[in-house]
């Protein structure tokens, strides 16, 4: 065969139990855009189960309407080992020790649904130790004298003119190479393979594809499944850089997801907003239409709820109200949480900020992954504010590994990547630091040492990976806070 080398609602959440088990429903409100058939992929269930659930839904729903969503039938599993709870641990951070999610605690602990978790408490571990020691994946390559790495993603090779997709995907490939190069200049032999994802199929059948240590891809996660039945059948390590679909990795312990949805690590995030701005005077800001972050929003008021800590809200008209400047008055830092993430919030929460010229606080606006995307046009006003948010992925600009990265992709393929959030040019090099690397280096121990091992020098992708439960693949955890500073710093903090 010839070759081809190219180049989120989370709001409420009730349960009851029938016969020892549980029966779980979301509550969701209805965004733009939302229909019950992606609702029901997106939470694992059916349309005709909504609509069971549901009686009152018609065959036209509004935006904004409130439906429960069904949940999968959830055995209550047994205790097979206790944990006693550590200082400032969480649920999110005990999970990651385990291998667990959140929801596998809740379950076998369902008390700490109603009461907040503390220091001694004693819980419920639903696997034994042996259980998730020997559901872990046994590598049984020994050390390797190269790694060789296949690329399957949409190269869109038969289009005359390049679709977006086609040049973001081309751009990965192209940080992959530099990545490669890197990793031989360390002594690390690798050897990388192109397909076009359209052909998976067919690439399949050739016998040269079941060599391959590595395989990154595919983008379309309908292939997903098709290459994990693959990769698992040949003992092969798949790694899926782009899909940020829900449950992609359960039942399939050599598949890694390294664009994980930043929902399944929002308690986190809570967890950590709680603890910096206890002392701070907290305000949400609602904005009408342009609220998309409800869902948010309101699962961080939870949080701060039971912690005690007080916390304000306003509209936006009350903001731009002059008779309400008192409220921007304290002695205290002022946390500002919009409940809008886009550019038009954002700038109608500057714009009223900027008005209030009797404001002698420091102010802090939280907000968004999104907001990366509009950063470098309200650079002053990032600044000012003090602009904080937790992502997933981060590219400071004016870094220097930032601007060299920049200069060398520049000079060996002539011409700049594709102006994306994500930069997949960076994301491909990240993506393969990381495995290549640390896959020579591991040798045999690679599924073992997992849990400990941390991105090097990520360009915008850090990667820090964990199971979601012990017969899952892996997800990336790594968590960034961005905080814009006086001057223009920009301060990046990984968790």
């Amino acid at each position: 065969m010839k070759r081809q080398v190219v180049f989120w609602a989370l709001l409420l959440m009730t349960y009851i139990v029938v016969d020892s088990q549980t029966i779980f429903y979301k509550e969701h409100t209805i965004q733009a855009g939302e229909t019950l058939y992606s609702l029901a992929r997106i939470y694992g269930t059916s349309v005709d189960d909504i609509r069971t659930a549901n009686p009152q839904l018609g065959e036209v729903y509004r935006i904004g309407e409130t439906i429960r969503i069904p949940q999968l039938q959830v055995t209550i599993p047994k205790c097979k080992q206790s944990y006693i709870v550590k200082k400032k641990e969480t649920l999110y951070s005990i999970s990651r020790q385990f291998g667990l999610t959140v929801d596998d605690l809740l379950n076998a602990n369902p008390i700490l649904r109603e009461k907040t978790l503390k220091k001694n408490m004693e819980i419920c571990i639903p696997y034994s130790a042996k259980e998730i020691e020997d559901l872990r994946p046994k590598s049984t390559f020994v050390m390797l004298d190269e790694v060789k790495v296949g690329v399957f993603l949409p190269y869109g090779l038969s289009q005359e003119v390049k679709t977006k997709e086609a040049c973001t995907m081309i751009d990965f490939y192209e940080g992959v190479l530099l990545s490669v190069q890197d990793m031989k200049a360390k002594g690390i032999p690798t050897t990388i393979y192109s397909y076009d994802e359209a052909d998976i199929m067919t690439i399949l059948q050739d016998p040269e594809i079941k060599t391959l240590n590595i395989i990154i891809g595919p983008k379309n996660s309908t292939n997903v499944s098709v290459l994990s039945r693959f990769c698992k059948a040949n003992n092969i390590t798949l790694v899926v850089p782009i899909s940020s679909q829900d449950n992609l990795v359960s039942g399939t312990p050599y598949i890694f997801q390294v664009n994980t949805s930043l929902s399944s690590r929002y308690d986190h995030i809570c967890e950590q907003f709680a603890t910096q701005y206890a002392k701070s005077k907290i305000i949400f800001v609602s904005q009408g239409e342009e609220d998309n972050q409800i869902y948010r929003t309101v699962q961080l008021q939870k949080t701060l709820d039971k912690k005690g800590i007080s916390y304000n809200k306003m509209s936006i008209s009350e903001l731009e109200d002059a008779n309400t400047t008192d409220g921007l008055l304290s002695s205290k830092p002022i946390v500002i949480v919009p409940m809008s993430s886009t550019q038009k919030g954002f700038e109608t929460i500057v714009n009223c900020l900027d008005k209030q010229i009797s404001l002698n606080s420091k102010i802090t606006l939280f907000g968004y992954t999104d907001w990366q995307a509009f950063a470098s046009k309200y650079k002053a006003a990032f600044s000012k504010y003090h602009c904080t948010f937790f992502t997933s992925f981060y590219n400071n600009p004016d870094d220097i590994k930032s601007i060299n990265f920049n200069a060398r992709f520049r000079n060996q393929f002539k011409r700049d990547q594709f102006n994306t959030y994500p930069r997949y040019g960076m994301l491909g090099y990240d993506t393969a630091n990381f495995f290549i690397l640390n896959y020579y280096e591991q040798s045999n121990k690679f599924y073992e040492k997992i849990p400990a091992l941390r991105s090097k020098g990520a360009l915008q992708n850090p990667m820090q990976f964990s199971k979601l439960n012990p017969t899952s693949g892996y997800i990336n955890n790594a968590l960034m806070k961005v905080t814009y500073g006086d001057g223009g710093t920009i301060s990046v903090t990984q968790y």
